[in-house]
């Protein structure tokens, strides 16, 4: 009887010894070891059954194991992986992915073998999206090799998406910008919103790459083709491509919808509403940029120069307004200036200082409400010079009726709420 046990207890661990792990792992094993670049875990992978094409998120990437082989520069399994068979997926409107991967690497090799492989019918469906990504970081042997191939250097696998050229100029290659307008690249493409590939250009102040743009673009409509780029330009301080986009038509006075500008550096995309080349080039304290403009007609309480000049602590550019005749007592938008000095406080303490005693002496009004709040009560750290040279001319801290009505609403707002969230929570116990 114990000789009939022992045999039946071994048979139970031979048979769980013996069991495949379930699809799902597997794949998951391939994924992982091609993602760090384990070229035996990968065969040992393979060999115990896991597909080659799955689609898993071993890395944190919806991917393929050749993708995620390609993306982290893992060559020789991607080789590997190439010669076994993998698919060369197709992801939606972007063409080939591993194609668009090896070219952001520009391996050329590698790329080479997928293009010849993939016996595309349409090369600018298939590559169209691995010649932007190759134009982008600067790839030119990949660039190259998927021009000859035949993909269009004007293709546009989305209308929100830059061009070859527009992501060259962007990226901050105008090698690569030059050679796709030898090749045929046209500077307005699909694109609506304005020449992106001109704005690109003022982003890096590339004034010859943006004058060949011009050369080559249609003359008409200056302040819709270029106005996007006067505006990179005010807002990054670049005055001599400011002056050649001035040339080209751009209005001084021209209002530009900046929902469809390029990314800025560190914050994303500015959520603001259209607002004139002033107002970016004060944003950001460009005064030499707000300068120019103001000399070639823009208007100095359309951009609210003097509330950001004072915000800002330019004392040299509230004096230069008062000069071009700019009521210095004038309401902007939020209060007046020292509304909004008191509110904005960009600069050092000093020279905010240097500008409230300045505004202070020319009787600006120091009680006017920006947001709701007194100056005062915007300068929160009472005891600081500022806050005492507000209180010797007489400011006052406090709120508008309107701004505690807010208030007020937000917490009865806040306290129905929570009243709501009780009752659920005792109904959802009894349960």
């Amino acid at each position: 009887m114990s000789l009939l046990l022992a045999a039946l207890l071994s048979l139970l661990l031979a048979g769980t010894t013996l069991a495949s792990p379930p699809q799902w792992e597997l794949d998951q094993r391939l994924g992982r070891a091609a993602a760090r670049g384990d070229l035996e875990a990968v065969l040992a992978a393979l060999e115990a059954g896991a597909e080659l094409d799955a689609i898993v998120a071993a890395d944190g990437t919806n991917s393929t194991a050749l993708e995620k082989a390609i993306y982290r520069e893992h060559w020789e399994v991607a080789w590997l992986l190439l010669e076994r068979g993998a698919a060369l997926r197709r992801v939606d409107d972007l063409g080939v992915w591993p194609a668009a991967l090896a070219a952001a690497h520009g391996n050329t090799e590698l790329l080479g073998a997928i293009v010849t492989r993939a016996r595309s019918d349409d090369p600018s469906a298939d590559f169209g999206y691995a010649l932007i990504r190759a134009a982008g970081e600067g790839k030119a042997g990949a660039l190259e090799l998927l021009l000859a191939a035949g993909v269009d250097p004007n293709t546009l696998p989305r209308e929100n998406m830059p061009t070859a050229l527009a992501n060259a100029a962007r990226r901050g290659e105008p090698e690569i910008a030059h050679r796709l307008l030898d090749r045929g690249a046209r500077p307005r493409a699909w694109e609506r919103q304005g020449l992106r590939a001109a704005e690109a250009a003022a982003i890096h102040a590339d004034r010859v790459l943006l004058a060949r743009i011009a050369s080559l673009a249609p003359a008409a409509e200056p302040g819709a083709l270029y106005g996007p780029a006067a505006a990179q330009a005010s807002w990054y301080g670049h005055t001599e491509t400011l002056v050649d986009l001035l040339a080209l038509g751009v209005e001084a006075t021209a209002v530009v919808d900046n929902s469809f500008l390029f990314d800025i550096p560190g914050g994303g995309q500015r959520d603001r509403p259209p607002q004139p080349l002033l107002a970016y080039a004060t944003d950001e304290q460009r005064w030499s940029s707000a300068r120019l403009l103001l000399d070639a007609g823009a208007d100095p309480v359309g951009g609210d120069v003097l509330g950001r000049a004072a915000g800002a602590g330019s004392l040299e550019m509230v004096r230069d307004l008062e000069t071009r005749g700019v009521d210095l007592h004038a309401e902007g938008v939020c209060g007046n200036a020292l509304s909004a000095l008191a509110r904005r406080r960009a600069g050092d303490e000093p020279a905010l200082l240097e500008t409230a005693v300045f505004l202070l002496g020319h009787g600006v009004d120091p009680n006017l409400p920006c947001e709701g709040r007194l100056p005062l009560t915007w300068l929160s750290d009472g005891d600081t010079q500022l806050a005492v040279a507000y209180r010797a001319a007489g400011a006052r801290a406090g709120t508008t009726m309107a701004y505690k009505f807010r208030q007020a609403r937000r917490a009865v707002r806040g306290a129905a709420t929570q009243a709501v969230l009780v009752v659920a929570v005792l109904l959802g116990g009894g349960m």
